[in-house]
Parts: structure tokens; sequence; C-alpha cells
């Protein structure tokens, strides 16, 4: 039997995928210098947490509510046509980011942001089904790995750049960067083939509620396409991680820190999106038990990082933490592709995103909330980590009851 290819041969000999895969490269740093950017207006305009919740659930909640139309979307349309246009008008909406710091208006910075994310959310489920499009079936794992690891990478990279570069060229100038990204990551994706509805037949009939139909009678696949829900509980923790960087340790305060804390995560998120599987490899059983250790991982390292005594520790504990996420993340979106139809991804896609989307939402309202109400944020650190400890339990539950466990793929 032929060995799979890794990553860099894939990168090499799949041109369609690797335009997709530099345009996603682009698209995140830019995100991330944004991320550390916001926070950083955020917190120079509010001293209130639940103002942070306010920008991550812009960032997320959008996405959510426009799951409906994205989902349809990107399977009645030419998804290369979607990404391109979504990239164009997201970069015109980060140019008026800009203006709302000028403006020193959170409340117009949070009208901007939410027209970003749910343009963002089209974009999205595009993408996402845009994946099998171009990777063959035995390339398919390290495909979704790869941007997985993609994402890791660019939030280490792009976090550390956005620390560095808002306390040095400045808000205005990091929108601005965000802003090339964007039009930098159309341009890529200019070079993929067309990408068309896979049946013509059915364009304008690609209805979100017929994407659901497919779930109906199983027990697997739509547990599984929960899972990335289930561990949206890090919205919580990335509510506390400005307060970590800002007050809780005298001697680790600003931008620099909180960016050194998304770069911790980001380089633990690369070993379990790419290192784990280079390990455990792509067995369906390994996929599919790993998201146990993934959860217990995460929940247990929340858990220590709520008690660590130093900045160092914290980051230490977080970056460990992003590993399970990882582990989660990649190896449920690769069992997600293996188990749908390229008629449906879209639909089924942009369901998973938008509701992990909603629950990271609420995970960053509620902590907001208990923290502005004077809970310890050392005490709701460890309540998210016992919480996520408890998805690992009903999918191991799945794995050995579910009567459509071996049914994981619909082709």
């Amino acid at each position: 039997m032929a060995a799979k290819p890794g990553y860099l041969q894939l990168l090499r000999e799949n041109r369609g995928f690797r335009l997709l895969w530099g345009g996603t490269v682009v698209s995140f740093l830019g995100d991330w210098l944004t991320t550390v950017a916001v926070l950083t207006m955020v917190g120079e305009l509010s001293d209130s947490a639940l103002v942070i919740a306010g920008v991550l659930i812009a960032k997320t909640l959008p996405i959510f509510l426009i799951s409906p139309v994205a989902g349809p979307l990107a399977d009645q349309h030419d998804r290369k046509t979607l990404m391109i246009a979504t990239d164009v008008i997201r970069a015109v909406l980060v140019l008026a980011m800009i203006a709302c710091w000028w403006a020193r208006s959170v409340e117009l910075l949070l009208v901007v942001l939410t027209a970003r994310t749910l343009v963002g959310g089209v974009f999205i489920p595009a993408r996402t089904a845009a994946i099998p499009d171009l990777a063959a079936d035995e390339e398919l794992p390290a495909a979704v790995a790869l941007m997985g690891g993609t994402w890791s990478v660019m939030l280490a990279i792009g976090a550390a750049l956005g620390g560095v570069l808002t306390a040095w060229v400045g808000i205005t100038g990091a929108l601005l960067i965000d802003a090339a990204t964007f039009m930098g990551s159309a341009a890529l994706l200019w070079g993929l083939p067309a990408l068309p509805p896979h049946d013509h037949e059915t364009v304008g009939r690609a209805t979100f509620v017929d994407g659901l139909r497919h779930l109906r009678g199983r027990i697997y696949l739509p547990v599984l396409l929960l899972l990335k829900s289930a561990n949206a509980l890090s919205g919580g923790v990335l509510v506390l991680l400005p307060l970590f960087a800002g007050g809780i340790f005298a001697d680790a305060q600003g931008p620099l820190f909180l960016g050194l804390l998304y770069a911790a995560r980001g380089v633990g998120a690369l070993g379990g999106t790419m290192g784990v599987r280079l390990v455990l490899g792509d067995a369906l059983r390994t996929l599919q038990w790993s998201i146990v250790l993934g959860f217990g991982i995460l929940g247990t390292m929340y858990v220590l990082m709520s008690q660590a005594p130093s900045f160092p520790g914290v980051a230490v504990c977080l970056g460990f933490s992003a590993v399970g996420t990882g582990m989660v993340w990649t190896f449920s979106d690769t069992l997600g592709q293996m188990a749908t139809t390229r008629e449906v991804r879209g639909r089924l896609f942009a369901m998973e995103f938008g509701l992990t989307m909603l629950a990271s939402s609420a995970a960053s309202l509620a902590t907001g909330a208990l923290v502005d109400a004077g809970v310890d944020p050392r005490t709701v650190l460890a309540g998210l980590g016992v919480g996520s400890l408890l998805p690992a339990v009903v999918w191991a539950g799945v794995l050995v009851l579910g009567r459509d466990v071996q049914r994981t793929t619909t082709a």
C-alpha cells in the first residue's frame, strides 16, 4: 500500500490546495494581528470584562446567525467566487474599523466587527467545503491537519506580531496590515479552478432545512458535528486572557504579554493539529478515541492554569491546553469530512461552525458577567476546565454504544 502523502508533498504536488492554503495563511495572519489590536483598543476605551466579552461575541455569534444563509450559499454557488468576494468585503470593513478607533467609539467598533464576522461566516463554510474538492481521499487527513496547523502557526506568529506591531505602529497600522492581508488572500484564491455546485440541477433548492434532514436517524454524525461546540468553553478562557496579561501579575502587563499568551496557545495548537497526527496516524478508531484524550488534556490544563503562581506557568498551561483543543478540532474535522458528501458539506459545516460560535459566545458572555460580578477569574477558569471534561464522557459513550459509529461515510 502506498504511503499517504505528507504535508510538504501535498503542498508541492497539489496546486489547487496550495493556493487555498496560501490564502488561508495570509488571511489568518491578518486575523490575529487584528485580534490583539482590537483587544488593546477596547482596553484603552473601557475597563469592563463584559466589553471584552462583547468583542469576542461580535467575533463569534454572527457566524451562528448567518449560518442558515451561508451554508446554502456554499452549496449553491461557486465556492471560489464566494471566498474572493468575502475577502474583498472584509478588507473594506477593516478600514472602517480604523474610523471607529479614530472616533473612540466602542459601539461603532462592535457594529463594524459584527458585520465583518457576518461576511466571514460566509467565507468559512465555503473554504471548509472546498478542501475535499481540491484534495483526493488519500490526501484529506493531511489536508485537514495542515489547515488546522496553519491556524495554529498563524495564531502564534500573528499574535506575537500583533503585540509587537500594535506597540510599534499603533492600532491604525495593525488594522491597515490586516486589510492588506485580505486583499493578498483574494489574489491567491483567484488562481483556484472553478468550484461550482456538484449537481447543477439542485442549484436554488439546496435549503438549510434539507441539509439538516441529512442527520435524521443518525447518532454518530450529529454528535460529531457538535464536538466543536462542546470545545467552545475556550471562548470563556479568551475573555480571561486580557486579565492574566493586564493586572493579575504585576510584572506581566500590556499588549506584549497578551500577544505572548496567544502565541503560547498557537504553539500548543500546532502540536495538537499536526504533531499528534504524525505520532498517532490516520486510523479511523485512533482519530475517534483521540478526541476523548484531547478533551481530557484541555480540561486538565485549564484547572492547572487556574492555580499557576506566575505568568510563565499560565502560558505553559495554556499552551498544553491548546494541544487538546487542536486534537479535538482537527480530528473531528477530518471525521466530519469523511462522514459527509459534497452536496451537503456547505450546509452541515455552516451549521457546525455556527453552533460552535453560539456556544463560544455564550461562554464569553457568562465568563464576562461572572468576573464583573466579582468572581475570581481563577475560579471561573477552574470551572471552565471541569466543564470541558464532560464532552469526553459523552463522546466515549457514543463510540461504545452508538449503533451507527461505523457508518462514517455516506458515499
